[in-house]
């Protein structure tokens, strides 16, 4: 799903992220997010989530935040969509989360649901979060 849904689309990490992906996601504009990178090759390097989001508007027509948390935070108030995975399983360790949402400002939506397969060895669903007109 991430894959088809971002081919074509800009793509903002920030540089722990992309260290984890360890190279520029294919078919995409990467753009990483530091304030000590210079360059790197294969991405544009923005020294904020503005100047991010700013790049990534002139170079494609959708943008996708798609980490760290500190990147999602900052973002949360940017965006009038979010699409999340939410995989059904619970991880042990993680100290790091997704903000959370005020369910007064976000309608839902089911976008796909999947079982465990052999490609998939957890189930998830992904979600449509619109922000609510208040």
């Amino acid at each position: 799903f991430f894959k088809s849904t971002t081919q074509g689309s800009s793509v903002i990490m920030g540089r722990n992220t992309f260290e984890s992906i360890g190279k520029p996601l294919p078919h995409r504009y990467n753009i990483v997010v530091s304030r000590a990178l210079k360059e790197l090759p294969g991405c544009f390097v923005a020294h904020s989530l503005e100047e991010a989001l700013e790049r990534g508007d002139q170079e494609t027509f959708d943008s996708y935040i798609i980490g760290g948390s500190q990147l999602y935070a900052e973002g949360i108030s940017e965006v009038d969509e979010i699409l999340a995975s939410e995989i059904q399983h619970i991880f042990p360790g993680s100290d790091t989360f997704f903000p959370r949402l005020d369910r007064d400002e976000w309608a839902t939506e089911l976008v796909t649901s999947r079982n465990p397969d052999s490609k998939n060895k957890y189930g998830f669903n992904v979600i449509r979060y619109s922000r609510v007109d208040i």
